[in-house]
């Protein structure tokens, strides 16, 4: 995007509808940004690198957690510049932050557990 118009458009291989985008941002080094896939069945989670020229350079897998667990966004929650991923278990309210160097997690931080409830929305 380039500020509210479309600038250019990328094609995404065909998934089963199992498979989602979770989250967005530059998380390798290259600062270039990456797609955060997840999948509603398996919990499996992956990053898609994109190149330069904005095509899938590789995949990277995250660990593979419970369905329950859904990544809600990403931000930078820990002021380093970089962004992080937020979760959230469905079943059980809890949340957590996933602390990122680029596309490795460095650490997981808590958040207080609301009611399964109380949903939030990235």
């Amino acid at each position: 995007m380039d500020r509210t118009k479309v600038d250019n458009t990328i094609a995404l291989p065909t998934l089963p509808t199992e498979w989602g985008i979770a989250a967005a941002g530059p998380f390798a080094a290259d600062e270039l940004d990456n797609l955060i896939s997840e999948n509603t069945r398996t919990g499996d989670r992956v990053f898609w690198s994109l190149n330069p020229n904005e095509t899938i350079a590789r995949s990277i897998g995250l660990p593979t957690l419970a369905v329950s667990w859904r990544i809600v966004g990403s931000g930078d929650f820990n002021g380093d510049g970089g962004p992080d991923i937020l979760l959230e278990n469905t079943g059980t309210g809890d949340r957590v932050v996933w602390v990122m160097v680029h596309t490795k997690i460095a650490s997981s931080l808590g958040l207080p557990t609301l009611r399964p409830s109380w949903r939030l929305r990235g």
